[in-house]
């Protein structure tokens, strides 16, 4: 919150901007409520934002596969997008909830890769059009449709990237994850994720079964979608404003080097313990 803030806002984002000007490898298009997301992120300690923003903008430099062509008006993008539901909603205490659920039970046309790349540019999305600062984010993953299919479409070298990306550089504070509908693939999955997942994250994950109340132990029901026994609309009616904001603003998340450093191409694959930004309180 903004009264947890030592200094005021104009300060941090000066910090920040001064520091990247003098490094000719980090992108200059960031505009000032983004610098202080991450100086945010961090509780605003400015050292732990500058190798937070490296490390986001050298990311996005080194993985074409999931930020160049983004384009979801043809192609596989367009395809994945049809199967894939991803929504936002406001909730209580200034936080965002954000949902994942996955509508192609049969795996016919889920392709991992394009799913991992529709995270990035649905996420940018939420970036350049939530206007202010969120105290913290829950997020949602269902897997009521995950199983040994889902498996066989795993790419290990991209889920280094895309965990690394979504763990350790987005500029947001992460309060709760969590898995529902988790059937005992889960912990199969878990396992083969865990090399790229810190002890501190793992920590995190709740997991829910299929017909359990536990998700309710952490969320009250004013803070959910009626999909999960909440009073908020359904993930089906709401999945459709993402999509209505990328179409306003899809000059800016389709260019390929939006928020991508300059010639610096090299990024360590690494899980680093600590480096999560996360709330203490579920």
């Amino acid at each position: 919150m903004d009264n947890e803030v030592p200094m005021k806002r104009s300060y941090y984002i000066e910090q920040m901007r001064n520091w990247i000007n003098r490094h000719s490898h980090l992108p200059k298009d960031f505009d000032d409520l983004m610098l202080y997301r991450f100086v945010h992120s961090c509780f605003f300690d400015i050292e732990k934002a500058k190798a937070t923003l490296e490390k986001f903008s050298t990311i996005r430099a080194s993985a074409p596969e999931l930020f160049g062509n983004r384009n979801l008006e043809a192609g596989p993008l367009k395809v994945q997008a049809s199967v894939v539901d991803t929504c936002v909603y406001d909730i209580s205490n200034n936080r965002k909830l954000l949902i994942w659920q996955m509508n192609d039970p049969g795996f016919d046309i889920y392709n991992y890769v394009s799913d991992c790349k529709l995270f990035t540019m649905m996420f940018d999305v939420y970036l350049l059009t939530e206007t202010d600062v969120k105290d913290g984010v829950v997020a949602i993953l269902d897997a009521k449709h995950i199983n040994y299919k889902f498996m066989k479409t795993l790419n290990l070298f991209i889920s280094k990237k895309i965990l690394k990306y979504q763990l350790e550089s987005l500029p947001v504070r992460i309060q709760q994850l969590h898995v529902v509908n988790a059937a005992p693939i889960i912990d199969t999955l878990l396992t083969a994720f865990k090399p790229f997942i810190s002890r501190e994250i793992i920590d995190m994950l709740k997991f829910h079964s299929p017909s359990s109340n536990s998700l309710f132990e952490h969320l009250e029901k004013d803070d959910l979608p009626s999909d999960y026994g909440g009073t908020l609309p359904s993930v089906e009616v709401k999945k459709h404003e993402i999509y209505d904001k990328l179409k306003e603003i899809g000059d800016v998340v389709y260019k390929d080097d939006l928020w991508a450093a300059i010639g610096k191409k090299d990024i360590d694959l690494s899980m680093d313990n600590g480096s999560f930004r996360t709330l203490d309180f579920d």
